[in-house]
């Protein structure tokens, strides 16, 4: 959780310099690209992306390689407040909606695929209510933490069924990996269950 607020704090502040946020969206890109080829994202793709901070990069950049539409939501107001200037300022405005709501309740009608991010809490009441509600065939992208950085951040890692896992190699960021679950389009499907 530690690493979660000082996050917050940083996010809060680069938000109100455009030459920063630049830099930043730098450190996101390449994971941010995997993550597009791992979901198989495209244009017809309506996007969810579940704790987007005062600088929502992830949304932000899913928009501009894939032309998707994408919803960004936060619990924290004044985050969304920063973050919907940072997509204006950006251009965005017509791909990036950011709204004030929480990931456990979240209406998901209509949504493709869901990202969520590493610092969100608690990732398993999120992961169980969109496991629960998400149509067949949703594609649910959960980033991972850094080994060592498991007990700073509220982890989703003990999954009761298959997932997808792709790693990146650079231990020099604070996300070890990227899971991806596909909701089945069975009616029969197993519960997800997550500690």
């Amino acid at each position: 959780m530690l690493i979660s607020w000082g996050t917050k704090i940083m996010e809060c502040a680069l938000s109100a310099y455009p030459p920063l946020v630049r830099l930043y969206k730098c450190y996101y890109r390449s994971i941010v690209e995997d993550e597009i080829k791992i979901a198989r994202i495209t244009d017809k793709d309506r996007v969810l992306c579940i704790g987007g901070g005062s600088v929502p990069c992830t949304a932000m950049q899913i928009a501009k390689f894939t032309g998707a539409k994408v919803k960004v939501i936060d619990i924290d107001e004044v985050a969304v407040k920063r973050a919907r200037v940072v997509v204006e300022q950006f251009g965005l405005g017509d791909f990036v909606i950011v709204e004030q709501a929480s990931g456990e309740i979240v209406d998901l009608d209509g949504i493709t695929v869901v990202h969520l991010a590493v610092q969100i809490s608690p990732k398993n009441l999120v992961i169980d209510h969109v496991w629960r509600n998400a149509a067949p065939s949703t594609r649910v992208i959960v980033r991972v933490p850094q080994d060592a950085l498991r007990s700073y951040y509220c982890n989703a890692s003990e999954l009761t069924m298959p997932f997808e896992f792709h790693q990146y190699g650079n231990k020099f960021r604070n996300v070890k990996g990227t899971m991806l679950l596909v909701k089945p389009a069975s009616a029969n499907a197993p519960a997800l269950s997550v500690s």
